[in-house]
């Protein structure tokens, strides 16, 4: 099986997949947001910093959208940038 990362087709209507970002935002500005960051995951248990209030990332939160069904895919990595998270 194939990684997410190189997969081009829905497993559920066969429809082309398209790499997409998820767009969040850190603040909220003149009706939209700035500061847009890239979403990532946290292992259950980890713990948020006392001193920067941050939580470690454990990978990189990646998404595809299918062309003919409009379902969105997630998937994970464990790089940010091209540089390993951790």
């Amino acid at each position: 099986m194939s990684t997410w990362e190189d997969r081009t087709e829905c497993p559920d209507c066969r429809g082309g997949l398209q790499p997409i970002k998820i767009v969040d935002a850190t603040d909220r500005a003149m009706g939209s947001g700035v500061g847009h960051v890239e979403l990532g995951f946290a292992t259950r248990d980890a713990a948020q910093s006392g001193v920067t209030a941050s939580i470690p990332r454990a990978g990189v939160v990646k998404a595809k959208l299918c062309s003919k069904c409009g379902r969105i895919f997630l998937y994970s990595t464990s790089t940010a940038g091209g540089l390993p998270v951790g």
